[in-house]
């Protein structure tokens, strides 16, 4: 799984993904917005 796809965890331990924006194979966007907000851009 993307680590932006484990925003739960993430946000429960205090911390951000090294990388804010990544794409899955499918060409959905996912945006790390900051705390326990996560943008999600279908392709």
């Amino acid at each position: 799984m993307l680590a932006l796809g484990k925003l739960l965890e993430l946000t429960l331990a205090g911390r951000e993904p090294a990388e804010k924006t990544q794409l899955t194979v499918e060409g959905v966007r996912m945006r790390w917005m900051g705390e326990g907000a996560l943008e999600v851009r279908p392709p």
